[in-house]
């Protein structure tokens, strides 16, 4: 089964990708909604060694903050290790009123941490729900009747974030069902987000490794390590030669997919590569760290 650090070896690939395509203003050559703060948050973990990309990263945000999608930026800006360096950004942001499952959920891991938005009664009552809406017996739907493995797996890593960070048993034991809700839908190549909105996207894969992992170390359920061991392979037949990955993994997709593409298969009008290569990476990383506490 893969180690702490063959997980961390490819989110190390991922940001030293990041930072050789980052442009001298701090950007990447496509546009982002969140894609900046999470690369941020990746650079941050591996010591000294990407100072001056996550100041130029930082700097752009600060001169174009993105008008939505706070939450995504509050979640990476809250987990970033020197919160007084990222104090002025946390004041800026706000949140939306997407009642989404994975929306509310995110809302409720951002006010389960310290900082502008912390309410542990407010983190529960949202999440709890996000579940009483759209949990369908052990499955999460993002939207009534519509469900998405990729955002399943996305909830399932959101209420994984809320046991650590509030304790609470009911988003262990959601968590835990989340995991053990997807195994059934893990082919033995690993190929697992085949249903439903955001099929095959990398940030999905991403989720569902620290899930699984997670759960696993939880519960001491060696399957769940097993089938995380075989979506870890199926990833990275994917891995490029300089460390990136494709949006949509089995598609017919550029190398380098930075300028939107709503008619590309498998892409949808929000995605943004930007985006979802670090976020993926962050995940990763998430992933180590849950096998290595």
């Amino acid at each position: 089964m893969p180690s702490p650090e063959c997980y961390r070896q490819v989110a190390r690939g991922i940001a030293g990708y990041l930072a050789s395509r980052q442009q001298p203003d701090g950007a990447f050559p496509g546009p982002d909604h969140y894609g900046r703060a999470f690369a941020a948050l990746l650079w941050s973990q591996f010591g000294d060694a990407y100072a001056r990309p996550i100041t130029a990263a930082l700097g752009h945000l600060r001169h174009r903050l993105p008008p939505d999608h706070g939450e995504f930026n509050a979640y990476a800006l809250l987990h970033y290790p020197d919160r007084a360096a990222v104090a002025d950004l946390l004041e800026r942001l706000l949140f939306g009123c997407r009642h989404s499952a994975n929306w509310m959920l995110l809302r409720a891991v951002c006010r389960s941490l310290p900082g502008p938005w912390h309410s542990p009664t407010r983190a529960t009552l949202e999440a709890r729900a996000a579940l009483l809406r759209y949990g369908r017996g052990d499955l999460i739907y993002d939207r009534p009747g519509a469900l998405s493995h990729t955002y399943h797996a996305f909830c399932g890593a959101l209420l994984m974030d809320l046991w650590q960070n509030l304790g609470a048993p009911w988003a262990r034991a959601a968590a835990i069902r989340a995991a053990r809700a997807m195994q059934p839908h893990i082919s033995p190549d690993g190929d697992a987000l085949r249903v439903g909105r955001g099929k095959g996207q990398i940030f999905g894969y991403g989720a569902l490794l620290y899930l699984l992992e997670a759960a696993g170390q939880l519960t001491g359920d060696n399957t769940l390590r097993a089938d995380a061991d075989r979506v870890f392979a199926f990833l990275l037949r994917f891995r490029r030669e300089y460390g990136s990955f494709p949006l949509v993994l089995d598609a017919d997709e550029s190398p380098e997919p930075w300028t939107p593409d709503a008619s590309r298969p498998g892409w949808y009008d929000y995605n943004r590569y930007a985006d979802y290569v670090p976020l993926l990476g962050v995940y990763l990383m998430k992933v180590g760290d849950a096998l290595n506490p």
